[in-house]
């Protein structure tokens, strides 16, 4: 899955009450053609609009918010935008009262689905005040780009005694539904962890399990479990890896992770 994640603190006051609407313009460009003095954007645009000069200047231009090809550079609204930020006021212009928000852009159903298929990004903030005194300001900015396998979140995790393991329960971080594909298999992994890698004890895997994904909806905040053959594990270190049966369209799952931290002591569960 590639994914780019763009976090932001801003303030936005005027002191009274008058809000502003804050736009982040996500954009991925294809050199077509383009000179070295091109136009990017028009920056003049006003009520929260970011015009795509880019279109007419020899670059292929798509909306990062939702994937489209940007045929005109008047496409580019403030409606387009793939962030809003609606009736944004932080009260003060301290940085101690400053807003952040931060958010992630998966790009795996888009047609050009990988960071390297672009030539360059553009960020580009706009607003819309409420009023004309209206004053923001803004503070680090920063954006973040991955380029991942087919493999998921793993965790290591200590025994201290010996336990039977029966199935391992995760958290949905978001709401998803997976690809229809045959690639949406699973598969899951735990076995003995050592030195940053699966031990060299050539009977180190305990676990070796294949789950069918295939358009399964995953819902935020709700668990799902894969069950599996009880497996007794020894005092050691393990660790769990998910990994998709190839890439594909939909393949991707975001879960909530531990912070690795303290051991295991018992139970069915990791």
């Amino acid at each position: 899955m590639a994914s780019l994640w763009d976090g932001c603190d801003f303030v936005s006051w005027d002191g009274a009450s008058d809000s502003d609407d804050i736009y982040v313009h996500l954009w991925g460009l294809v050199d077509t053609g383009a000179s070295g003095t091109a136009w990017i954007a028009n920056l003049g645009a006003s009520n929260g609009h970011m015009w795509a000069k880019a279109v007419d200047a020899g670059f292929s231009v798509t909306n990062l918010g939702d994937g489209g090809l940007i045929a005109e550079a008047s496409d580019t609204n403030a409606s387009s935008a793939a962030i809003q930020l609606l009736d944004q006021d932080s009260v003060t212009s301290l940085e101690g009262d400053a807003i952040h928000v931060s958010s992630t852009i998966n790009l795996s159903s888009y047609a050009v689905d990988t960071l390297a298929g672009y030539d360059y990004f553009v960020i580009g903030f706009t607003r819309n005040p409420g009023a004309d005194d209206n004053q923001f300001a803004l503070y680090d900015v920063a954006v973040s780009a991955t380029e991942s396998s087919t493999s998921l979140v793993g965790q290591t995790f200590t025994v201290e005694e010996p336990v039977s393991l029966s199935a391992l329960t995760l958290q949905s971080s978001t709401d998803h539904t997976v690809g229809n594909s045959d690639s949406a298999e699973l598969y899951l992994w735990i076995g003995e962890y050592e030195s940053g890698a699966p031990s060299s004890n050539l009977f180190r895997t305990q676990v070796y399990e294949k789950v069918d994904m295939r358009a399964v909806p995953l819902v935020a905040d709700q668990y799902y479990q894969i069950d599996f053959e009880d497996s007794v594990l020894l005092p050691g270190t393990y660790a769990f890896q998910l990994q998709w049966k190839e890439q594909g369209v939909g393949n991707h799952s975001d879960w909530a992770r531990a912070d690795g931290n303290g051991a295991y002591a018992g139970g069915d569960l990791i």
